[in-house]
């Protein structure tokens, strides 16, 4: 992608009669990391029972398609998720970590550094104490909790302890 590349994508699927299921082992490696996509999509029962485990994703991809919002976009992320049953309501769980991730957000001029986890549940996506550092070390706790019954009736919190912390440059 813009003169880079993720990594080499592997991918083996093979339909099973027996089970009414498409078979999938996918991998994406790159510098000795390696990240993965198994399971099974059972397309007679419409559901699935998939795990997705990254390791050490690069998030620099995500800046070109972003271009007109983000800049110095660095970092990784690694997860470890499961997403199984019905295919248009699957439920999802796990983490999603963020590694050393700079993120520059154009409209504020202000580039920040995090490095937490995300936990993800079939009612919630959240995190508790997230730590947002500023340019000048200043650190930002947040709380913030997306509630939803298959991703409708969305309900958010937020709460955010912000001191002496650069929101605009």
């Amino acid at each position: 992608i813009f003169n880079d590349t993720l990594g080499t994508l592997n991918m083996n699927s093979q339909w099973s009669e027996a089970r009414g299921a498409v078979n999938l082992d996918a991998s994406l490696v790159k510098d000795n990391l390696r990240s993965t996509v198994t399971g099974h999509v059972f397309t007679r029962q419409d559901s699935l029972d998939l795990t997705a485990n990254f390791d050490r994703l690069s998030l620099a991809w995500l800046q070109p398609l972003m271009a007109d919002m983000l800049n110095h976009v660095s970092g990784s992320v690694s997860s470890q998720l499961t997403a199984k049953g019905k295919i248009n309501a699957p439920e999802v769980r796990g983490w999603l970590g963020v590694n050393n991730a700079r993120i520059g957000i154009d409209y504020t001029n202000v580039t920040y550094l995090i490095s937490d986890t995300i936990e993800i549940t079939p009612e919630k996506i959240g995190f508790d104490n997230l730590i947002v550092q500023d340019p000048n070390g200043n650190r930002a706790r947040i709380d913030a909790i997306v509630t939803h019954q298959g991703f409708n009736n969305l309900k958010y919190t937020v709460d955010a302890n912000l001191s002496n912390f650069m929101v605009l440059n």
